[in-house]
């Protein structure tokens, strides 16, 4: 059974943010991390701390390297605003020299390889860092091989990330992580490339095709380390929280203290409402998208099933109806992950020549189901074998049921009987 977690960006998304939120929470241990980072450079430390936002207790992580510089978090996220709450200016001025150091892709991407990270870890830190990079290579237009990053190659943004990774690689195997609309911000910042206005030219890349809002923050509320973060592991985006019984709450408190509002990620974890412990079956959370069609050909729909499906959709149906002025017509339903919503209901206007539609979000509760493959007829034949709740199946593959048909010059009914009886009494031989 899966879990669910929930990120509440009240003030927006850093790395160390994301990790001290996990802290809070008490889905990690601050050695666990440690441990991880550790296995990347030795001589970075991890400091926890309590802290208050808006009279909230949270979480901060702090990262220490052998330079004794604070997280790059803190230098991206934290004093690159253009105003606080106060509207004071903190960034400096135009003609004071700026950080200029630079840390190639690849040079990143040695050191990452060289370490001792478990291999989950290792996998989702370099996801997030060549995520950074695709962003950055198409902004200058140069390849991944000649991208050199500024603030987030240094070792305490690696430190972040790897932190991040380790705390999403704790709870991947049982848990769908979600998150709420992304607040970027108001304002300017100065960075290695000038000042611009608020989000930066890479935050903006890597927050393409997500939700995000305003803020209302005066600094950089999201950042290039935390947007990347969060493209490489949400299940969905989404602009309410899922339905879930919650067991654990955290606050990753930044560095800023607005006046008005906490300048913290508020996380959630929980468990499916209804949801029981002994339940031995999958579920996950769909969307049904629904309409009824009576002024289109039937040559012209026929096409859309296909559509959907490439789009997205995890199943098209239609039935014949008879509807209003004694007009037959077609009701549509399609079934399709959260994120895909938009995308489908849009399609669903434009292919259908619908005017409206409905949206439902259902709760869809599974047998567990494996590939196997099992030896008939010296031949191999697909199958399907769904479990859970005291009950097991196991179907033949429509396709193989097809092929054997045509080889043994039986019906298509006779041919599943046969693969059915052949394959209660025989051990698969693979998966």
């Amino acid at each position: 059974m899966r879990n669910k977690l929930y990120l509440d960006p009240i003030g927006g998304i850093a790395g160390d943010m994301f990790s001290a939120a996990f802290l809070d929470a008490g889905l990690i241990e601050l050695s666990e991390l440690q441990t991880a980072v550790a296995s990347f450079d030795a001589s970075i430390q991890l400091i926890h701390e309590k802290s208050m936002q808006s009279h909230i207790l949270g979480s901060k992580l702090r990262v220490i390297t052998a330079q004794g510089e604070e997280s790059a978090s803190v230098f991206e996220h934290h004093e690159h605003h253009h105003h606080d709450e106060h509207h004071e200016h903190h960034h400096h001025e135009v003609d004071e020299e700026v950080h200029h150091e630079h840390y190639p892709f690849s040079h990143i991407k040695e050191r990452l390889l060289a370490s001792s990270l478990s291999e989950p870890v290792r996998q989702l830190v370099l996801a997030i860092f060549t995520t950074l990079a695709t962003a950055e290579a198409k902004l200058h237009n140069k390849s991944l091989d000649d991208i050199a990053f500024h603030e987030v190659g240094r070792d305490d943004a690696i430190a972040d990330i790897i932190a991040a990774a380790t705390c999403v690689c704790a709870i991947s195997n049982h848990t769908d992580i979600y998150c709420g609309p992304i607040p970027i911000g108001q304002g300017e910042i100065k960075f290695s490339h000038g000042i611009f206005p608020i989000p930066a030219p890479a935050t903006a890349e890597l927050l393409k095709g997500i939700p995000i809002i305003a803020g209302k923050g005066h600094y950089e509320m999201t950042t290039p380390t935390g947007a990347a973060i969060i493209r490489n592991i949400c299940k969905a985006f989404v602009n309410e929280m899922p339905t879930m019984q919650i067991k654990n709450i955290g606050y990753g408190h930044g560095n800023i203290q607005p006046q008005h509002f906490p300048n913290s990620l508020r996380l959630f974890y929980g468990q499916n409402k209804n949801e029981q412990q002994t339940l031995d079956l999958d579920f996950d959370e769909v969307i049904e998208l629904t309409c009824n069609v009576d002024d289109q050909p039937g040559n012209l729909l026929a096409p859309c099933l296909d559509r959907f499906l490439t789009a997205g959709a995890i199943d098209v149906f239609y039935s014949v109806y008879q509807g209003k002025k004694g007009r037959q017509g077609q009701q549509w339903v399609i079934l399709a992950p959260p994120e895909n919503e938009q995308t489908l209901a849009i399609m669903m206007l434009k292919e259908l020549g619908t005017i409206g539609l409905r949206v439902n979000r259902c709760t869809r509760y599974k047998l567990y189901r494996e590939a196997v493959t099992y030896q008939v007829d010296g031949d191999i034949c697909k199958a399907k074998k769904v479990f859970g709740e005291n009950i097991y199946r196991v179907y033949p593959e429509t396709d193989d049921v097809i092929r054997f048909s045509e080889k043994w010059h039986l019906s298509l009914s006779d041919t599943w009987n046969k693969l059915n009886l052949i394959i209660q009494s025989h051990e698969e031989v693979g998966r």
